[in-house]
């Protein structure tokens, strides 16, 4: 039945059965908000990437960093990139650009956002945050002179029913915030009490002729399994 349905319609319903969900698990009164008072936040840790944007791709990450950094995480609250990001909609300002649909480079309006919620996993694996909803790219189209971050620290994020969500586990309140430079952008993670960065590691192994697994290990401790089809 989904099958016949318009796209619009599918995305639609994608989005009511998660929010049903979010309402019966009671994760609606977990999601960090907006807040007009920031805590004052001394301490840091830093992620700096290549980045290489053409002029959509740009304004579509000046909207989504621009909410993002309104959002403080409280103590066990969790941050959801939909939940903080406006919808990938023209409405809300976006430009159409390159993203990664299933598994191929096409151009999408809100293309680009996937640098941001990679590099906000990346980040929360260096602070060893609670990841609570992570999808990877299903392939890896990218040479190992291509990549912003290695194989393995990817999140994709698809409006309606792919997101990101990373709970604060720490006594302390933390918040992201970026600088976008010339061609380098940088992720600070902000907080009221020192942070500790932890060492990552990301071990690939090829498993067959067309895919390969990637174990992501924080000071040693398995956290995630990755598989990936192979371009």
């Amino acid at each position: 039945m989904k099958r016949f349905l318009p796209a619009p319609l599918k995305l639609q319903l994608k989005r009511s059965l998660r929010l049903m969900h979010d309402w019966r698990s009671g994760s609606l009164k977990k999601f960090a908000k907006a807040r007009p008072q920031h805590t004052e936040l001394p301490y840091q840790l830093e992620l700096d990437l290549r980045l290489n944007p053409n002029p959509a791709k740009l304004k579509n990450l000046q909207i989504a960093i621009a909410a993002i950094e309104q959002v403080e995480v409280w103590p066990q609250e969790i941050f959801s990139f939909w939940q903080a990001v406006p919808a990938p909609y023209r409405r809300n300002g976006y430009l159409e650009s390159r993203s990664i649909i299933d598994g191929v480079l096409q151009s999408s309006v809100g293309g680009g956002l996937c640098q941001l919620s990679g590099m906000l996993y990346y980040m929360s694996l260096k602070a060893d945050l609670k990841i609570v909803e992570r999808h990877p790219h299903s392939r890896d189209i990218y040479t190992e002179a291509e990549r912003y971050t290695p194989l393995g620290s990817d999140a994709t994020v698809v409006y309606g029913y792919k997101d990101l969500r990373i709970q604060n586990p720490l006594d302390q309140v933390l918040q992201f915030s970026f600088q976008i430079k010339t061609d380098r952008l940088l992720l600070l993670l902000r907080s009221n009490l020192p942070l500790t960065e932890h060492e990552l590691e990301f071990r690939r192994k090829d498993i067959s002729t067309k895919q390969s697994k990637v174990c992501t290990f924080v000071d040693g401790d398995l956290r995630q399994k990755t598989l990936y089809r192979k371009a």
